[in-house]
């Protein structure tokens, strides 16, 4: 790895350079070493890799949020760092928000005066959100509380924006929005580094590139150079094609991973199976294909799946649906606008499974997920707290094998690589009356499976990656699937 492989903005000196980096959470485990890169001005340099490889730690050290265990990292011009997400427990409004990045520009005990407020709505204008200047942070929709946070570090006159994944929890139309105003404000000479998920995303945007494949293979170069079909295929442990398309502004390079069989070559429901009608999942637009080497429920029909905005009364309450499982990604801006429709179809005795980490609390009894603060595999064991009949013969040691290594590696082998897991990385507070916690996460057993009553229904709020996706027919999670789908049709 060598930092001179990236290609520099001509005659321009790096904005942060690191030298020799590594960083690890335990004594025998390194996450990355020798990393060598540089940020640029005018430059977007995107971090790629599979879950738990440390993207977001790497991330945290280029921006001096976080120290390294060994290596240099040498800012040599103010730095910005625009976290994942952002979900403010209190109601300032957006140009407050803004008006925060001039913290540290300003003494202790000290107000903004005159210039911070005059850079902070030049910020807003900047992002294209001054109309929004008034408005409550906390009601803002997704896109629009990143775009603040982009306001935000600009007002800090930073010459470098870090951001951890700007665009993953986003629509189409708001990634289009984030992306192209990082494009605008690298072509005015900022540096742009940033984490993403999408190869795509970084061949539209990045001049350069890091791959991180493994504690002692990262690599660095130019991202048209390094992103190729090969080494995509290797960082994501998938078969990987690129391909040239034409689209309204002219040929771009995508991506295209081998996603499984189309979805015309699955096996079908019986019909008339009723579990297909009594039980929906409630999706972020068309249901997803499962990757290649996830385990497939083969022994029982799948829930059919449902729009989150075709959600209706006629489907909710005209007796035919008994179940929900709510996919992690479903849109819970739109979920609290249906809040009426939801809590009265639990209340005449439906059933209703959450996952994912909920932000915004769309039925009663819901309260939003705290970040866990894990350092190790320990920190994120699962704990069976109180028996219930979806968990009964679960093995859960067994529900921390969907991680980021490709296969599906024994117990030991997450705790050797150090990774235990997306079961769940946050917990859940403030349970309502009448829960019953059932499994919780680290030495602390802190909830992550809850269920409680609501009204003649009840609503089970899973923590993690959708439950359904556990299911694997060669392991004890074999059990979840059926018993799940039992307990939304209520026969369990």
């Amino acid at each position: 790895m060598n930092a001179d492989s990236l290609t520099p903005a001509a005659d321009y000196p790096p904005l942060v350079e690191a030298r020799g980096l590594g960083h690890r959470y335990t004594k025998d485990r390194w996450i990355f070493r020798g990393v060598d890169v540089e940020a640029r001005p005018g430059r977007v340099l995107g971090v790629l890799g599979p879950n738990g490889r440390g993207k977001s730690t790497l991330l945290r050290l280029l921006a001096g949020v976080a120290r390294p265990t060994e290596g240099t990292v040498t800012a040599h011009a103010p730095v910005a760092y625009v976290p994942q997400s952002h979900a403010s427990p209190f109601t300032y409004p957006v140009t407050d928000m803004v008006l925060m990045g001039r913290s540290r520009h300003l003494k202790a005990y000290a107000t903004p005066g005159r210039r911070d407020r005059e850079l902070a709505e030049a910020a807003l204008h900047r992002v294209g959100i001054a109309h929004m200047a008034h408005r409550s942070y906390a009601e803002l929709s997704g896109g629009e509380q990143q775009m603040t946070l982009i306001a935000r570090a600009l007002a800090a006159e930073c010459r470098l924006m870090v951001l951890d994944e700007p665009v993953s929890a986003l629509d189409l139309r708001n990634q289009a929005r984030v992306l192209t105003l990082l494009q605008e404000l690298a072509a005015d000479g900022l540096g742009i580094v940033l984490t993403t998920h999408h190869p795509d995303r970084a061949l539209h945007l990045a001049d350069d590139a890091v791959l991180v494949l493994g504690p002692d293979d990262v690599r660095t170069g130019p991202a048209a150079a390094l992103l190729d079909a090969e080494a995509l295929g290797e960082l994501y442990g998938l078969p990987v094609t690129t391909a040239q398309v034409t689209g309204p502004r002219g040929p771009r390079t995508t991506v295209v991973p081998d996603l499984g069989p189309a979805r015309t070559g699955l096996p079908r429901p019986l019909p008339g199976d009723p579990r297909m009608s009594a039980v929906r999942a409630v999706t972020m637009g068309p249901a997803p294909a499962t990757p290649p080497g996830s385990p497939r429920m083969s022994t029982h029909p799948r829930p059919a799946p449902v729009d989150v905005y075709d959600l209706t009364e006629e489907l909710l309450l005209g007796g035919t649906v008994k179940g929900l499982t709510i996919t992690g990604n479903a849109d819970q801006i739109h979920l609290q606008r249906q809040a009426p429709l939801l809590e009265e179809f639990v209340r005449r005795g439906g059933r209703v499974l959450v996952n994912g980490h909920v932000v915004r609390p769309f039925l009663p009894g819901l309260t939003p997920w705290r970040a866990l603060d894990h350092r190790g595999p320990a920190d994120l064991v699962i704990t069976p707290v109180t028996p219930h009949p979806v968990f009964e013969g679960v093995d859960p040691a067994e529900l921390l094998y969907r991680t980021g290594v490709p296969g599906t590696p024994t117990g030991e082998e997450l705790t050797r690589v150090g990774v235990a897991g997306f079961y769940g990385r946050g917990y859940q507070t403030h349970l309502p009356e009448g829960a019953t916690v059932l499994n919780g996460i680290g030495p602390h057993a802190l909830p992550v499976d809850v269920v409680h009553p609501l009204g003649r229904g009840q609503v089970m709020v899973h923590a993690g990656n959708d439950l359904l996706s556990f299911c694997d027919p060669d392991r004890s999670t074999r059990h979840l699937g059926p018993r799940l789908l039992a307990w939304l049709e209520g026969t369990l």
